[in-house]
């Protein structure tokens, strides 16, 4: 059977793979020297992954750009591909009733988490907004007392990437869960203060290199540094959690309102053959091609609610 090659999938993470050849490779190995611990990531990080970023997008790592950007994105796709590549597919009549939940009072101890890594897919008219930019979804990565979650903006994955001035970055934080009684929105607000507070140390070191190279060069010296206001964020990451804390309950207390299947945009003429299909061979031969098409099985969430995409 052959199938189009799924470049246009509604789900972020398979179309930063199908758009970055170099993704599923990086992102292992990334993964492989995180294992070892923070010494080796790091190494691997400075040693190995700049080189090879810059290789592939080639663009320079330095300063903001599409190379720098893929430094952060190939470490948030190896935690997505280290967790099995789960997508959450979440209903939209179902993100409509989460996002007016009372995400507020939801402290740090009431999360489970249904896996240590995985995206969430709320589509883009879900009502969560960074100025005129749409947010669809999250990348989440539970890791000890902390909560890692990377929000992809509408389009996130785009084949021209490299003709993007800033490449493609997303919007992240590290929210610290070690006091269970903290609000969740309380915890992304004191994790971006601690944040903030470092990223001010960095650039007090940048400013005062940049006046050296000026006084060395003769002339104003810039030293791009991709350190982020986060302080003008904190709107967004604290609606985007508590829409995230909503659905990590929601998962938890009505497991049974999740349903593995083919996702959206899977070809319905392939789906038909595999309905159709009596032969356990046949019905696998059209899966495996389905599959290297690739089209992915998500786990779709609100159908019992009737919600439907």
């Amino acid at each position: 059977m052959q199938l189009p090659a799924n470049t246009k999938s509604p789900y972020a993470p398979i179309r930063y793979e199908a758009s970055r050849p170099f993704s599923r490779e990086l992102g292992a190995a990334f993964m492989e020297a995180d294992k070892r611990g923070e010494a080796a990531r790091l190494q691997f990080m400075q040693q190995s992954l700049m080189p090879k970023i810059e290789k592939a997008v080639g663009v320079g790592p330095n300063g903001p750009g599409p190379a720098q950007s893929e430094m952060v994105n190939i470490q948030i796709f190896g935690f997505y591909l280290s967790g099995g590549k789960v997508i959450y597919d979440i209903a939209k009549t179902l993100t409509q009733s989460l996002v007016h939940g009372a995400g507020a009072a939801t402290t740090c101890g009431d999360l489970v988490f249904p896996c240590g890594s995985f995206y969430v897919h709320f589509g883009a008219d879900a009502g969560l907004h960074d100025g005129g930019m749409a947010i669809e979804g999250a990348f989440v990565h539970h890791a000890g007392d902390r909560m890692i979650i990377n929000l992809a903006p509408s389009g996130f994955g785009q084949q021209g990437f490299r003709t993007l001035r800033m490449g493609e970055p997303m919007i992240g934080v590290p929210v610290i869960l070690s006091d269970k009684s903290m609000p969740v929105a309380q915890a992304v607000v004191s994790s971006i203060d601690q944040i903030m507070f470092v990223n001010r140390a960095n650039l007090a070191k940048i400013a005062e290199m940049e006046a050296m190279l000026a006084r060395q060069h003769g002339k104003p010296v810039s030293v791009r540094a991709g350190i982020e206001d986060l302080s003008s964020k904190e709107t967004i990451l604290i609606r985007a959690v508590q829409l995230l804390s909503n659905t990590l309950l929601y998962l938890a207390a009505v497991p049974q309102d999740v349903e593995v299947a083919w996702g959206r945009g899977t070809p319905v003429e392939a789906l038909d053959a595999l309905r159709a299909a009596v032969d356990p061979e046949a019905r696998k031969a059209i899966a495996d091609a389905i599959t290297a098409a690739g089209y992915s099985k998500v786990r779709m969430v609100g159908r019992l609610s009737g919600g439907m995409r």
